[in-house]
Order: C-alpha cells, then structure tokens, then sequence
C-alpha cells in the first residue's frame, strides 16, 4: 500500500524528535530543581527511607522469616500485609491522622524512625523468633509514615505552586532510582562478586549509616528560609497605605519560619483592607477583605481553596417541566410554557418576576456537541449583546446550569414577542399599505445600524422577523451573520458562506459570488424580497432549485443584456445566466400586484440584480414610500465593532477555550462575579487568552 507522503515522517526526523523530547525532558526537569532548591534533598529523603526499610527486610528479615518461620512464613507474612493495608486505609492521606498539629518535618522524622526501627529490633532484641515477631510490628507501624505520604506532602510543600504537576514524577521516579541504586549496592557485592559476606549484623549497620544521613539531610531542610522555596501561591492581605512597607517587612520576617497549611508564623499579622502580596512582598493586586472573602485573622493559602474558585454562575435553578421538555431556571423566572421547538433547541415563554414582564427563554440543548453551532451560537450572543438598537432583538439574561468544565446546555432570555413575518404572510390577517410601510421601515432601520456596526445578516427571511401585536419589529437570527474586518484584506470573518432560506437569497448569494460584491446588498434584496411578498402575499421568487430561482428573477426583473451579467465572477453561472432568452419586460408591477406607486419605487431600488446598483439601508430609507413616519434624528448609525471581542472567529479554537468563551460571555450578565472570577483567574495565573490559539489560514474553515 502506498503511504501519503504529505503525511510520512522520515527516520531522521522521528530520531530529531526524540533528542528534542529528551532534551526538553531534562531541561525541564533541572529548571524545576533550580527553581525548588529544597526539592532534591526531600526526594533524597524519600529513597534513603525506603531503601533503608527495604535493606533489612531483603537481607536480614527474610532470611529471619524462612528460619523461624519455615513453612508458615506465607500466612504469617499475609498477616502482616493485612495490618500493613489497615493501617494505609485507617492512616491514610497526607499527614495521617497529625493533620496540622504537628509539622511535616516532625512527622517524617516519626515515620522515618518506626521504619528504619524494623533493623534495630533485632539488633537489641537478637536474632530470635521473638525478635523477628517485634521487627515485624515495627514494619507495620513504619507503614504508617509510608502510606501517608508525608513525604510527598512535604515535598509538595518545597514546591513552588506551578511545578507540582512536573515534581510529582519526579517524586517517584527519583524515589525508585535511590532505592534501586542502595539496594544494588549490596547484591552486587555479596551476590555477585561475594566479597562481602550476608551478615546481618552488616546490614543493621548499613541502615544505621542511612538512617544518620537520613536525619542531617531533614535537618538542612528544617533549616532553609521561606523565602527560598519561593512559594508564589501562598499570599494574604496587609494593609494598604502607610502601613504597608512596615506589613511587608513583617512578612518577610516571618518567613524566617516555616510557613505550612494553617501555619501559626503568620497568625500575628494584622489583615484588614489594603493590597495582595506574595511571601517576597510583590504586589499583585489591590482589594479588600470583603472581596476577597477573608476575615480577619485569615491567612489564604490559595492552592487550599481551589474548591472555592469560581466554576459556576453560583445560580439556584429550579426544575421545571412543559411538553415533556424540562428547563433548569433561577426561581425569578415562573409560569414557563413552551413555544417552539428547533433543530438545536426549545423555546419557552415565561414571567420574570423581577420585572413583572413576559420573557422568552430558549434551551439550547448540548451547546458544546456541534463545534460548529457552539461557535455560531456564541458569535450571535456577543452580536446582540453589541448592537443595541430598538429594532434588533435584545438579549436580557445569558445563564447556564452546572459548572464551567461540564456545562452541557446553555440559556439565552429575551423579550417576548407575539407573533413573527413568516406566520402572518400565512394567515388571513390583512395587511395594509400602513403596516407594510411601517414594517418595511423598521427593517431598513435596523438593518441602517447593523451595517453601519459592520455586521452583515446573511439570514433575512420572515421567519427572523419578530412582530408584537402593536407591530413593533426585531430582527433576530444572527447565527450566520459575518462581520467586516476590513483592513485584514478579507471581506468577512470566517464563516459558513450563505445559507439564508434560498427565496428571499440574492443573486450574487445563488451565483456563489466573493469579494466586495458578498456584503450588505445581500441583505437588502432579502428586505426587497419579504416587503414584495407582504403586497402579494405570496413569495416573490419561490425557485425549486437555485438555477429556477435565478430564471425567476430574470423572468420578473429583465430585461437585459450580456453587460448585465459582467460583475458575476463565477464562470458557470455567468454562462448559465447569459443562455437564458431576454425578458420582453420588467414584470416586477405585475408580480408584486396592488402596490402604491412609492412603493414599486422602494421596490426597484432594493431588487436590482446587480448589487452594486442596490440601494444601501440610509438610501432606501430617504424614499418617498415613507413620507412622514421618517425621523432622520432617530435613525442612528453605529460605531464600528470592536473585533478584539471576535478574536475568536478568527481563530483554531478547541472546546475547552469555546467552552471559557462561552462562560466568559454569560458571565457578563452577571457582574457581581466579574470581578473576583478574573482576580482568581490572575491570581492562579490562569487568565484566558484568545490570542495564544493560532489564526486560520486564508480560505481555512473552522475546525470541527
């Protein structure tokens, strides 16, 4: 089978990898150890401890056992298996039972001792039966030291805060290598150069040795400073002004000590509102107690309160049920009946009791399964929540149940609307030339500021336009909406081409035109399309297929000629177009059929085939058609759009940053927790940034 080459690696290329892997391996490794200059004497510590215990239960204890033993050295040696995994589940965790009572060092010196006491029984007790039986009892106690991991929590002590992932392999691959090395040691030379003869007496004295070492190398740890395990992420509140320079001296005296989980070194410092620093005395960032949910009293060391980060939007959601469709809802929102049902979600109308108003609230269900969606989803919420304008759906409230990491679906509210385009063009409900003016008016408006903010629709049918019994209008349905970023040399962020409903799609759209030509004309000749069909009451052009849709329009809006078709860039349809036989006449009148003459004017300038010579949004609104209902004062235009909040369009982003994202989003509407959340996030050094993911290549899609 023939490989692919874009796809093959060379031999010296995976050989390159790997020395680079081992390289970063190593450097790593070293440039944590430089950073922790404690670390290395707390692994000596934890191999010298089980290499000492494990010396006396190989060459002494064994032999010991199969002499006094004999037979039944098994089930007795079973035995104490079991009180040893007794003790491990009963003493278990860091610290054991000592909890904070009594220092790290001090418990691993008791640990350590009850281990190496395995060897020492027998040399003060002989080399009997009964020795063997209290050399036994003093390894199950030594177990306990081992199974609570005291010397893996004083390890974690020694290390800096953003190296303990690195250190705990190092831990116990360092730990297996020590004991390795003493252990061979003595097999190589009593078992394989038998220069040295298996005494016990031998061995007790080689444990001996160890255990000495054992005991100097814990009491250079006891005598290193704070300051130099440098821990970053242990940090409490002095007070500002004045008194800081004197607070922060006070730290950096009290680092002298050794500073552990509920240490008492620093239980004299007075905490009260003022500035954040590290144990050196660099200030992060100012706050108060309050803020920061400290008392007085308090010393926060925040790897202690991972579990209080924020994680969620700290809602109380109450389950409610209608149609067989459930809904988790703070308690504010009541009275949920469902409305609609869609590909990717349900749609409920409630009462919010906060405002005494009726809400809709759509479910979007498994926001994050489609990479897709969840990016289109997401790019509609900052959309809306950017273009604030009376004629443009407004979103009131974003929430979502669960926690950040595990959210699977995802709450948007907005104001009710009654009713939308697309069912009153079904009805029987009669449409005068006022309400078609006022809707058409309306749409133009919006679509004025959403133009003008840079945001091309793309979606336009009736179906998007929402309508209340007093015909106010709102243009919803931004999923597939593209921004202009101009000077990037694209004309739109990536997105997912056209997809409006084809009847009310332009020709450049069906023509799958790029460039300068695919921009807000396409929107416009969707209005012209909807405004056509409120005075027909009938679609203008309801192609089969985009081939039928084109011959449709030709057929309403001809006649013409091969120039007509000059700006079509797409080879294919410029050929299909220029086959088809010339209209006699412009049809349009007579498609449309009842229609003021200002208002087949309006109709003209917003269904011209080529979109150059469409109207804009603030042209179509100077016709004559609207007369009076005009107000150029309150037909505002917006300020370009801030793209840095749509960093994410442009990027590779994976579920976990679209998941941040979307969090990040809904946490705007709840602004009692911005604050904290990107002091916790700063604080743990694990702030969110778009910008670290790489950008798509021109013509690159999303990923998915």
């Amino acid at each position: 089978m023939a490989s692919d080459p874009m796809n093959s690696t060379s031999e010296e290329d995976s050989e390159e990898d790997s020395e680079e892997h081992k390289a970063g391996f190593v450097e790593t490794n070293m440039a944590m150890f430089r950073r922790n200059p404690q670390l290395w004497k707390v692994l000596l510590l934890a191999g010298l401890q089980q290499a000492g215990c494990n010396l006396a239960n190989t060459f002494v204890l064994s032999n010991m056992k199969a002499q006094y033993w004999g037979i039944h050295q098994s089930e007795y040696q079973s035995l104490a298996a079991i009180f040893i995994n007794l003790v491990a589940v009963v003493c278990g965790g860091p610290y054991g039972r000592f909890g904070d009572a009594v220092d790290r060092r001090v418990a691993a010196g008791i640990f350590a001792f009850g281990t190496f006491l395995q060897g020492w029984t027998l040399q003060i007790f002989g080399f009997t039966e009964s020795a063997l039986w209290m050399s036994t009892l003093a390894q199950i106690i030594g177990s306990f030291g081992l199974s609570s991991n005291v010397m893996f929590a004083l390890a974690t002590d020694v290390t800096r805060f953003q190296d303990r992932e690195v250190m705990a392999g190092a831990y116990f691959a360092a730990t297996c290598a020590l004991n390795l090395i003493v252990l061979c040691v003595p097999t190589l030379f009593i078992l394989v150069l038998e220069v040295v003869p298996n005494n016990p007496n031998l061995m007790i004295c080689v444990q001996t040795g160890l255990t000495f070492i054992w005991y100097l190398v814990l009491a250079s740890v006891t005598g290193q400073k704070e300051k130099e395990a440098d821990h970053d992420n242990e940090m409490w509140f002095v007070e500002s002004g004045e008194a800081q320079e004197e607070a922060t001296v006070d730290i950096k005296e009290s680092t002298e000590a050794w500073v552990y989980p509920g240490s008492r070194a620093l239980a004299c410092l007075h905490l009260g509102a003022g500035v954040l620093l590290t144990a050196s005395g660099e200030v992060l960032c100012s706050g108060t107690l309050e803020e920061a949910g400290l008392k007085d009293g308090d010393v926060l060391l925040l790897q202690q309160r991972q579990a209080d980060l924020l994680q969620s939007l700290e809602l109380d959601l109450q389950l409610s049920k209608d149609r067989g469709f459930s809904f988790q809802t703070p308690g504010r929102f009541t009275d949920l009946t469902v409305v609609a049902q869609g590909a990717y979600g349900v749609t409920c109308s409630a009462r919010d009791e906060s405002t005494d108003g009726r809400v809709a609230i759509k479910k979007v269900e498994g926001a994050l399964e489609d990479l897709r969606h969840a990016r289109q989803t997401l790019k509609e919420l900052k959309l809306l929540r950017h273009l604030g304008h009376e004629n443009i759906l407004a979103l009131q409230y974003v929430f979502l149940p669960g926690v950040k990491s595990t959210f699977k679906d995802l709450y948007i509210v907005s104001g009710l609307m009654d009713t939308d385009l697309a069912s009153i063009l079904r009805s029987s409900q009669l449409l005068r030339d006022q309400h078609c003016q006022y809707f058409s008016y309306q749409l133009l408006r919006g679509l004025k500021f959403m133009h003008s903010a840079g945001v091309v629709h793309l979606d336009l049918k009736p179906r998007n336009v929402l309508l209340n019994t007093n015909c106010d209008l709102r243009i919803s349905g931004l999923t597939y909406a593209v921004l202009d970023v101009g000077e990037t040399g694209e004309d739109c962020l990536p997105g997912e081409g056209y997809v409006g409903q084809r009847w009310y799609g332009a020709p450049e759209a069906l023509c799958h035109c790029s460039g300068s030509v695919y921009g807000p004309p396409v929107d416009i000749w969707s209005v012209g399309a909807m405004v056509a069909e409120m005075f027909a009451r009938r679609p203008l052009f309801p192609g089969k297929n985009a081939q039928h849709q084109l011959q449709l329009m030709l057929r309403v809006l001809g006649p013409w000629d091969a120039s007509s078709f000059a700006w079509i860039k797409n080879p294919r349809a410029r050929e299909f177009l220029e086959s088809q036989s010339p209209g006699a006449s412009r049809a349009l009148g007579e498609a449309v059929g009842a229609a003021s003459p200002s208002a087949m004017e309006l109709l003209d300038v917003l269904l011209q085939f080529n979109p150059e010579h469409r109207a804009t949004a603030e042209q179509a609104l100077q016709m004559s058609y609207f007369g009076d209902l005009r107000c150029p004062e309150d037909e505002p235009s917006s300020a370009p759009l801030d793209l840095r909040d749509f960093e994410f369009l442009r990027r590779k982003i994976d579920s976990a940053a679209l998941r941040e994202e979307i969090f990040l989003e809904a946490l705007r509407y709840h602004p009692e927790l911005v604050q904290r959340y990107e002091r916790e996030q700063a604080l743990m050094g694990t702030v969110h940034d778009i910008q670290a993911y790489p950008l798509l290549e021109p013509g690159e899609e999303w990923p998915t």
